[in-house]
């Protein structure tokens, strides 16, 4: 955009760098509150990733033990 504006004038805009940002403590609390949420979120959806994948686990370990468990026979009296 800035291009296109200033083209009239034989001005070439290739790159335009931010320096420094002026926030207001508004916007500052808005968006440390917004980071903190986020990385609950990040936390949150990790803790249930590791509970499942241990119920997964805890499973598989049963269904195993029950496969190899020696088969209780029974002989006729």
């Amino acid at each position: 955009m800035l291009d296109e504006a200033t083209n009239g004038w034989g001005v070439k805009v290739t790159r335009v760098e931010v320096q420094k940002i002026d926030r207001r403590g508004n916007i500052t609390d808005a968006m440390s509150r917004q980071m903190k949420a986020e990385r609950e979120k990040r936390a949150a959806v990790l803790e249930a990733e590791g509970i499942k994948q241990s119920q997964i686990l805890q499973a598989e370990g049963k269904k195993q033990s029950e496969i190899l468990r020696p088969k209780a026979t029974h002989k006729p009296a």
